[in-house]
């Protein structure tokens, strides 16, 4: 017997257990995704407060935030198959390329007309100009979206790889490129390349869980275990922070966030079953993740003018940074409400309606 609930198919055994079966769905991943776009939210807003907090406090926290590109990028790999080179590449542009380009004018455009108004144009070349046509999030206010470029470049990897090499060959190129941008991480090469060759291991990891179906067998206590080792032993004894070209102890990070990243998709797809309408709303976060990913960007790079807030709560306080977390969302929940009634009427538009 079957039960069918939200795109998830339950088999009900002879003594009435119900035995969770994954099935392949666009919405699997939502509720993970959902939780990750705010935690990242959150971390953008708290970091003035987590400066002064204790080393072994932020820990905890650390060690979970360390897993949330890498189970994005692991995320992505899982619905990419098996395409020819240059329709995958011409698909990457158009569903990463392009809002990457977009959010980057948008914000260099903004901040041109406000330093020419202000007679700054220095200023603009160096701190929006030059880190936009470089790809160089220490140099320009890319902001959130390096995540996108560094996406388009794993996935650019991919289909390369994923043509021209077998299994074996795969798995080695990616623990290749892995090490590659590991090493190369501290040049800080522009188009985020060594952000892309890491993300690469993860976007391929991702693949493999699929094709594998690692996601959907049950795993012995005893692998368990030894995967949370790895994870904890990579988070306490080194650190990745991609976006800020930051690694330390590369041979035990990058494989423990794989770890980690492993047990929290497979935790998540768990917690989807619940239907839970308090849920709901993370899920559609999930959902519009990457237009959510890109307004989010451009509020905080372009400075709205939260310094209103901040003169009667200040940032390095925890009751500042939770109420301008929570207009931050508002705001950003808001934008995305209206960019969808847009896209719905012009749709009905051109459909004749």
């Amino acid at each position: 017997m079957f039960y069918r609930s939200s795109g998830r198919i339950f088999d009900g055994g002879k003594d009435g257990d119900m035995k969770q079966k994954s099935r392949i769905s666009l919405t699997m991943f939502d509720l993970l995704k959902g939780v990750v776009i705010l935690l990242v939210i959150h971390r953008h807003t708290f970091v003035y407060v987590e400066e002064y907090t204790s080393a072994a406090a932020r820990l905890p926290g650390r060690m979970l935030l360390t897993l949330l590109m890498p189970c994005l990028f692991m995320v992505s790999g899982y619905w990419l198959g098996r395409r020819k080179i240059k329709t995958g590449i011409k698909s990457s542009i158009h569903s990463l390329l392009k809002p990457y380009l977009i959010v980057n004018i948008v914000i260099v455009g903004i901040a041109f007309v406000h330093r020419a108004l202000l007679h700054r144009m220095k200023d603009w070349v160096d701190h929006f100009f030059i880190g936009a046509v470089l790809g160089r999030f220490d140099l320009g206010r890319i902001g959130a979206v390096w995540f996108l470029a560094a996406l388009f470049v794993a996935n650019f990897i991919y289909y390369i790889v994923i043509n021209l090499l077998k299994e074996k060959g795969q798995a080695a190129a990616a623990c290749l490129c892995a090490a590659a941008g590991a090493l190369l991480l501290p040049l800080r090469l522009p188009f985020l390349i060594s952000q892309g060759l890491i993300a690469f291991f993860y976007v391929y990891a991702g693949y493999f869980f699929k094709k594998k179906k690692l996601l959907e067998k049950e795993i012995p206590p005893g692998v368990y275990l030894a995967i949370t080792v790895l994870w904890v032993a990579g988070s306490v004894s080194g650190r990745m922070d991609l976006a800020l070209y930051k690694m330390e102890n590369g041979l035990l990070v990058i494989p423990g966030c794989l770890c980690g990243g492993f047990l929290l998709i497979r935790i998540f797809l768990r917690l989807n079953v619940l239907e839970w309408k308090i849920l709901d709303p993370i899920r559609w976060m999930g959902r519009y993740s990457l237009w959510i990913l890109c307004i989010h960007t451009v509020e905080d790079e372009i400075f709205l003018p939260w310094k209103i807030l901040f003169r009667f709560f200040p940032r390095e306080t925890v009751l500042g940074a939770w109420f301008h977390f929570i207009l931050r969302c508002v705001l950003i929940v808001v934008s995305c409400r209206i960019m969808l009634l847009l896209r719905q009427r012009s749709s009905g538009k051109r459909r004749g309606v």
